[in-house]
Parts: C-alpha cells; sequence; structure tokens
C-alpha cells in the first residue's frame, strides 16, 4: 500500500503484473471490500489497484462532494501518476456509477467496464435514508445495514468479511455517506450505457433489492457490447459474500500477461 496524491491524498493498494485493472469500491466501504479479490487476480498475471475514494478510508479527511464527473478525474489522475494509459475498470455498487462517469468522461482511457451490484436508475428512497444518517450517524443503522446488504444468515455466521464490514461502519463518515446516498439516489445513467463502446458487463445477485437483476439485465442489454451474469442466492455485497463466485467470473473476462 502506498500514499497518493490525485487531487486529495489517498491510500493506494497496487499488486502484480500485467494488464491493468481498477478496482472501485462502494459506499460507506473503503478498498478493503476488496481484500478476498484483487490479491488473487494480481497473481493471476494482472496489475491490480484499489483505491479510496474521497470521503472514504484513508480519505476520510477530504470531503466527498457530490460530483461523479470529479470522482471519475480522480480515477483519471490516479492512471497518470501511476503511467497507465487504459485500464479495465470495476466497480461495486457506488463504484460502479463513479466508474460508468470514468466510462463516459474518459472513453479513451477505458480498456473494460464491469459493474457489479450497480443501480443505473435513480432510488429516491436514499434521500430518506441520507435524512437519517444526517439526524443520527450511521451507528443506529449499521446491523439493520448488514442484514440487507450479505443477508441474517450470512451476519450471523460472523467471519473476517463480516468483522470488516462492521469495522469500517463503526469508522464511516457520516457526512460522506449521506452525500453519496444522495448521489445514488439521483444518479441516472442507465440509457447511457449506449454510448459506452467498449466491452461492458454486468453483474446482479438475486437478493439484491436495490441494484436489481431487471434493471441490470436491461442496462447490460443497452450497451454496445454488453453482457450479462447472474449470481443466485447472493445480495448487494457479491464482493464480500461469494468472493470466489465474483473472482470466477473476474478471471475468466479480463486479460492476463
Amino acid at each position: 500500500m502506498r500514499s497518493a496524491q490525485i487531487g486529495y491524498e489517498t491510500a493506494v493498494h497496487d499488486r502484480g503484473d500485467g494488464p491493468a485493472v481498477v478496482l472501485v469500491h462502494g459506499t460507506p466501504l473503503d478498498a478493503g471490500s476488496w481484500r478476498l479479490i484483487a490479491p488473487a487476480l494480481a497473481q493471476a498475471g494482472r496489475r491490480v489497484l484499489a483505491y479510496d475514494l474521497r470521503g472514504h478510508g484513508s480519505a476520510a479527511p477530504t470531503p466527498l462532494p457530490p460530483d461523479y464527473a470529479l470522482l471519475a478525474a480522480d480515477l483519471g489522475r490516479l492512471l497518470d501518476l501511476l503511467a497507465i494509459e487504459r485500464a479495465h475498470v470495476v466497480g461495486h455498487s457506488f463504484g460502479a456509477q463513479v466508474a460508468q462517469t470514468f466510462a463516459l468522461e474518459l472513453p479513451e482511457r477505458l480498456a473494460s467496464l464491469t459493474i457489479v451490484c450497480g443501480r443505473l436508475a435513480p432510488f429516491p428512497p436514499f434521500e430518506q435514508v441520507a435524512a437519517r444518517v444526517e439526524a443520527d450517524g450511521i451507528e443506529p443503522l449499521a446491523e439493520g445495514l448488514m442484514e440487507r446488504w450479505l443477508g441474517a444468515g450470512h451476519v450471523a455466521a460472523g467471519g473476517a468479511a463480516i468483522d470488516y464490514v462492521r469495522a469500517t461502519l463503526a469508522r464511516a463518515d457520516a457526512a460522506a455517506y449521506a452525500t453519496a446516498l444522495r448521489m445514488i439516489a439521483s444518479y441516472d445513467g442507465q440509457q447511457r450505457m449506449a454510448e459506452i463502446a467498449a466491452p461492458v458487463t454486468v453483474i446482479a445477485c438475486e437478493r439484491d433489492g436495490v441494484a436489481t437483476p431487471e434493471l441490470a439485465r436491461e442496462a447490460a442489454a443497452l450497451a454496445p457490447s454488453g453482457r450479462f451474469e447472474l449470481v443466485a442466492d447472493c445480495g448487494h455485497m457479491l464482493p464480500l459474500e461469494q468472493p470466489e463466485h465474483l473472482l470466477g467470473l473476474l478471471d475468466g473476462m479480463l486479460p492476463r500477461a
């Protein structure tokens, strides 16, 4: 892990050699959400990068502005810093919206786009969740969030992934999370999938009530080179609930050295 200045200071995990793959995390998590995916992808002949978005993880001191274009530009600056011309970009949840914006704003830097549990249509209920977070913080919502994201049985079983999510929620910045929720609530990128010429894969989970399989299938169909994958019996946190399944999908589609 290294510290990098890309318009703000952030931690960057840089592993392996080969075609560049950038993993963009969801909210209110951080780059650690890829801990079960990144090392194996790198060992298989790729250069795998994961970093903390503004307002998250090591970058929590930097406020998160409601501006996807700025977050996409941050990703472009990360590639500039590391002298990477083009990258395969994988975004989970909120990170999928950042990744799609990057694909639209900087198409010449994109080798392929993978959307994991990312909702590309507005979701107004998140406005109310944002108001609750602003009023009461994250702690009163934490256990309920975990059960919706991962399923009550998975949370009850515990383990390293559950410990990570619980600890990350405990230290997450409430203001950044509220901002991100409002960004998700109004995000409308579904029809813009038609503008992305690079290969696109949209991965949905059967039990995801926000980034629903129906919307994901529609998004993949709109992309000129779109592909859809459905993961059975899984909720919103695919990288943590079924990391082996996601790893298998990514390993099968991303090029190696």
